[in-house]
């Protein structure tokens, strides 16, 4: 019984953490279109992010780390997933 309880807790944070991911990417994709400055970098970031997601397509990726190039300053780093789409969210509203 609380076997069943901790399993369905662990299901609804693993929701809330891809709910979170889809959020963020969905910002970015209606976002990019419309920037005027360092968009090509900002692209360039944001597809980097996909490719190296899809590598862990099919298991999970709550504590997988991508390599995150900032846009603005160039510089590479490894972070998990979800790190690397906030900061790069944080990086359009921060240049704009």
């Amino acid at each position: 019984m609380i076997n069943d309880k901790l399993q369905n807790v662990k299901k609804a944070q693993n929701h809330i953490y891809r709910a979170t991911l889809d959020n963020y990417k969905m910002i970015l994709r209606f976002t990019i279109p419309n920037l005027q400055n360092n968009k090509e970098n900002i692209l360039q970031s944001f597809r980097s992010m996909r490719e190296q997601e899809f590598l862990f397509l099919g298991e999970s990726f709550l504590n997988k780390k991508i390599d995150y190039c900032c846009p603005i300053n160039n510089q590479s780093k490894r972070l998990p997933i979800i790190t690397a789409y906030k900061e790069l969210v944080e990086a359009i509203f921060n240049s704009a």
